[in-house]
């Protein structure tokens, strides 16, 4: 047979090496997006890889001498197929788990399935691997065959450089243009390009046996191609299927069968048909992907923000998502955001000039500050995805929602990792409003550290104010829920924020609870949870939840003879915090300052004087870059 110049084997060798590390990157991509827990899932990964790889190279030790092109050509067929497979294999595992989870499982737990998926995904981990681990070897004995001891080195560099090109194509060009599955897809191409190219090459003896294999490898090839669109779509879904209404309306459908299950034919339908409300953007970042929800706004909602009465154009049903982690949804955006941009002024008595943004790449936040016309002379915003900023500029839906915000000549918008911009940055601003999320990874925790905060405080002008949105939990629900982990975390953020210099420290939410008439609550949808018991047992239990809740909030003026109940925001709740150097002292009387607002008013900002959130001042509980104790704490905090 026919013997290459090494020069191809040196190329053959790079190939063969990136295609392989695309794939434990792609596995490792798949089961970080199936789960979550970017670090076991990406260690898990490369541990079971490197196991298999090295069970590969030990059975590749009975590959007979002489055979080597013909084991070789063997192992790149099964990797075509087997490699093609993988991503699409576990995202459709996981849409299995998914449809079970939200469609079969009802109340019971179901995270037996979920790992049994986990398992099964592995399965391909280890089958890659231990193709895998026949290549080097294989390799390394064709190179022998030309006599010269230098080029069986020449060969092991190759193939870490391959690695290395494989790590770096696959996060800087596949994973964005092309996703898991088209990752996958491209690898497993260039495999069977190998196979192509063996066997027209006569590296392996041409035969009928060969080619009908070859052909059959294609073909599986394609078939996977064609598959993997629809089903990568299937799965964007399945995932969403609750927040798009799917499975309600998939109840609904049922009626009063309410033991029955549906027809797994029906969930498919009923999911196909949704298919156009979930949109993937490209991103090099991040996985960003864009919902569009059918609900139309019911009374509570209206009641909590007006916006859509005002507006009734904008496409309040759309909900972003950062790598399956939720961002803002249209219908409460303006609660969230107002509560964000204006308390803070309204509490410092201040309409800041120069304003910062970390984060808030969507151009909802830089919307809310450019009401106030003049009195803002600029906003720089720093934002990490140049993706999303190119999505809010251009997409005609978010457009609408954050009012062209980014088009102001007013905003500059910077493409900067934020960390790394307020430590270089010189500039000084009156506000700096910190709108990131939550830190599931550690890369991401950085941005709650003392270090990080220090710098926000060495950017700011005397008298200027911070804001940021953090996940506090109030008093009473730290005594109803009794998890440790609430009050570690409140306790995180003070410690942290005190050791950065800021002594003024104002945490509020926008839970807006309010006490209307059991009919006005009614009449919102929101009637009062009341416990078993007679009617006036009932009306009893009432009035002590709004003498508590007077009590709270001191100075409300109610008439207390009526039937009240409280009402919340249950649309989305979120808490937040304010802080300034020296001491200011929040004010909670509302002024007007001439810009629309939907869901703040008097009596909303009136009510966060009252809530309370504990924290116990422990030096040990800072988070810094070196000591990230917040990340512990955050992963008790549900994704969605």
């Amino acid at each position: 047979m026919k013997r290459p110049p090494i020069r191809e084997l040196l190329v053959l060798t790079f190939v063969l090496s990136a295609c392989s590390l695309v794939y434990e990157m792609t596995i490792a991509a798949c089961f970080v997006s199936f789960t979550g827990d970017a670090p076991l899932w990406q260690s898990l990964t490369i541990g079971l890889y490197l196991a298999s790889l090295g069970l590969g190279t030990y059975f590749c030790s009975r590959v007979k001498p002489g055979d080597e092109w013909a084991a070789l050509w063997r192992v790149e067929l099964a990797l075509t197929v087997v490699g093609a497979a993988s991503a699409l294999a576990i995202t459709t595992l996981e849409t299995a788990f998914r449809i079970y989870q939200h469609f079969y499982a009802g109340d019971h737990a179901s995270l037996g399935w979920g790992l049994a998926a986990v398992a099964g995904g592995h399965a391909l981990t280890l089958a890659i691997g231990w193709l895998s681990g026949y290549e080097i070897p294989l390799l390394l004995r064709l190179a022998r065959e030309e006599g010269a001891q230098d080029r069986t080195r020449l060969v092991l560099g190759v193939n870490y450089f391959g690695a290395l090109a494989g790590t770096l194509l696959f996060a800087v060009w596949l994973l964005p243009a092309l996703d898991v599955t088209g990752a996958a897809a491209a690898a497993s191409f260039l495999n069977l390009a190998a196979c192509a190219w063996m066997y027209r090459g006569r590296l392996v003896a041409r035969r009928p046996d060969r080619a009908l294999a070859l052909g059959a490898t294609a073909a599986a090839w394609l078939a996977l191609l064609i598959a993997s669109p629809p089903l990568s779509r299937l799965n964007l879904v399945s995932f969403y299927s609750a927040r798009l209404g799917v499975v309600a309306a998939v109840d609904a459908d049922r009626g009063d069968s309410r033991g029955a299950r549906a027809p797994l034919g029906d969930v498919l339908e009923a999911l196909w048909s949704r298919r156009g409300d979930v949109e993937r953007v490209p991103s090099r970042v991040q996985r960003i992907d864009l919902v569009l929800r059918q609900d139309m706004p019911d009374p509570l909602r209206l009641h909590y923000d007006a916006r859509p009465r005002h507006e009734p154009d904008v496409p309040y049903g759309l909900a972003l998502y950062h790598d399956r982690r939720y961002q803002f949804y249209g219908g409460v955006s303006s609660i969230y955001h107002e509560f964000l941009a204006h308390v803070p002024i309204q509490a410092f008595r201040r309409i800041p000039e120069d304003v910062l943004i970390l984060g808030g790449g969507d151009g909802l936040l830089a919307r809310e500050l450019l009401k106030y016309g003049d009195r803002i002379r600029s906003i720089t915003n720093v934002e990490l995805d140049p993706a999303m900023v190119r999505l809010a500029r251009t997409d005609p839906r978010l457009r609408l929602l954050n009012a062209d915000s980014f088009r102001d000549p007013k905003v500059r918008v910077v493409t900067d990792d934020a960390f790394f911009f307020v430590r270089q940055d010189r500039a000084r601003y009156d506000a700096v409003y910190i709108d990131f999320p939550f830190p599931y990874t550690y890369d991401a925790a950085k941005l709650y550290t003392v270090e990080f905060f220090r710098n926000v405080s060495r950017r700011l002008k005397r008298g200027g104010f911070c804001a940021m949105d953090y996940p506090l939990v109030t008093e009473e629900r730290l005594q109803a829920e009794k998890d440790p982990e609430d009050l570690r975390r409140n306790s995180i953020l003070m410690n942290t924020l005190e050791a950065a210099g800021f002594t003024t420290i104002f945490p509020y939410n926008t839970d807006s609870p309010e006490l209307v008439t059991v009919f006005e609550a009614n009449t919102l949808g929101a009637p009062p949870e009341d416990d078993e018991g007679d009617l006036e047992n009932r009306r009893l239990l009432r009035r002590v939840k709004a003498r508590r809740y007077l009590a709270q909030h001191r100075g409300l003026k109610v008439d207390e003879s009526q039937d009240l109940a409280v009402v919340e925001n249950t649309l989305w709740r979120e808490s937040m915090v304010a802080f300034a150097r020296g001491t200011v002292y929040p004010e909670f009387e509302f002024v007007d300052l001439g810009v629309p607002l939907y869901a703040l008013d008097a009596k909303r900002l009136k009510i966060l004087e009252g809530p309370y959130y504990p924290a116990k001042r422990d030096p040990r509980l800072v988070n810094s870059v070196p000591r990230p104790t917040l990340f512990r704490s955050l992963q008790f905090i549900e994704r969605d």
